[in-house]
C-alpha cells in the first residue's frame, strides 16, 4: 500500500531502528530475517532471493511474451 516501506538493517543496528520508530510513534512490524539465499517470512519459506530477483528483473519481458506488444502494454 502507499506509504509503506520495507527497511533492512543489520543485527547491530536493529535496536536503534526500533527505538527511532517507537520514539516517532511510527507503527511497524518485523517481517523476517534477510539471508543470502532464502526468504522466510513468519516461518514460511518463500523461495530463494535469486528466484525473486529474476521475477522482478524479467516481469515486463514475461508480460510481453506471447502477446502483441500494444495489447500487453495496455495492461501496464
Amino acid at each position: 500500500a502507499q506509504g509503506r516501506v520495507v527497511v533492512s538493517t543489520d543485527k547491530m543496528n536493529k535496536h536503534a531502528v526500533v527505538d527511532l520508530l517507537q520514539s516517532m510513534n511510527v507503527p511497524f512490524s518485523e517481517l523476517g530475517i534477510v539471508t543470502a539465499n532464502e526468504i522466510i517470512v513468519d516461518n514460511e519459506h518463500w523461495g530463494r532471493v535469486s528466484e525473486w530477483k529474476n521475477k522482478y528483473d524479467d516481469a515486463i519481458t514475461n508480460l510481453l511474451k506471447g502477446e502483441a506488444a500494444e495489447s500487453a502494454l495496455t495492461a501496464i
